[in-house]
């Protein structure tokens, strides 16, 4: 009985084993060619667009605020 037990618990390590070894190759893979770029584009955004988010952000802040949300 105990061999038993511990045989059906060997398995169930080896099957987690397994599992968390697949994840790690999921997030960690051998044969990613990831290249870095030197730099960056500083004019990646339309900076019109992202002080318009800001702005509308920051007055949908400030209507909860009015409001007592």
């Amino acid at each position: 009985m105990k061999k038993n037990l511990l045989f059906i618990l060997a398995v169930i390590v080896l099957i987690f084993a397994y599992s968390e070894y697949k994840d790690y190759q999921r997030f960690h893979p051998d044969n990613a060619n990831i290249k870095i770029a030197k730099g960056f584009d500083v004019n990646y955004h339309d900076q019109e667009t992202v002080f318009n988010y800001y702005n509308a952000v920051e007055a949908a802040i400030i209507i909860c605020k009015c409001n007592g949300v």
